[in-house]
């Protein structure tokens, strides 16, 4: 963290461990977002780093795991582990990737052609539009699961009627609210980047997210 971090502030990862020459960072695309609307954040490369330590990550209330710019990409057992303990203590998790471990599935990539907005969490969604979102700049990406056992998720984003695989999620909320000691922790999970979503819709998807964080 840099000195002075507040537990306002912000950590973005960069998972960029097997990122190759022309790939775009999805990090630095949610650092230029925050940055431009005033909020402190720091990254983390993990190419540079390695993995943080949960004394790394404890200052800060939002953790940003990012690694969706890249095609081979994702968070494994060992990265959750840092994730989970900062979870456990109450902390704010996005994990943004094609790969995302939650909700991951087998099902082969499939193109993402527009995005629909899900009311389960209307601070996140707020000023979006209703209509589908064209997203034809968007690779083909393994679809998300939408079947869960317990508690379903609160579900924010859906491939729209013009994808492969519509209606499958593409972002998804999980909290500890219904537990028995809930210490106000929060898991947003994106299957996607979310850099693909046009400039206007992506930078008011993070200030959202941003502020429920």
């Amino acid at each position: 963290a840099s000195e002075g971090s507040e537990k306002t502030s912000v950590l973005i990862i960069d998972d960029n461990r097997r990122a190759v020459d022309g790939e775009t960072s999805e990090a630095a695309f949610y650092l230029g977002i925050l940055q431009g609307a005033g909020i402190a954040a720091d990254t983390w490369s993990l190419s540079e780093k390695g993995l943080p330590v949960l004394a790394d990550v404890e200052p800060y209330r939002w953790i940003v795991w990012s690694g969706a710019g890249y095609e081979t990409s994702g968070p494994d057992i060992l990265d959750l582990s840092v994730v989970m303990e900062f979870l456990d203590s109450g902390g704010r998790v996005t994990i943004s990737s094609r790969r995302p471990f939650f909700g991951q599935t087998d099902d082969p990539a499939t193109v993402i052609a527009d995005v629909v907005i899900v009311n389960d969490i209307p601070e996140l969604i707020a000023g979006l539009p209703e209509e589908p979102v064209d997203l034809s700049a968007s690779p083909a990406v393994p679809p998300l699961s939408n079947v869960y056992e317990g508690d379903e998720p609160d579900w924010v984003l859906r491939r729209g009627p013009a994808s492969a695989d519509a209606d499958r999620p593409l972002a998804f909320v999980m909290t500890d609210e219904n537990t028995e000691d809930p210490k106000g922790a929060r898991l947003l999970i994106l299957g996607m980047s979310i850099s693909w979503l046009p400039e206007e819709f992506s930078e008011t998807f993070v200030l959202n997210i941003a502020n429920w964080m």
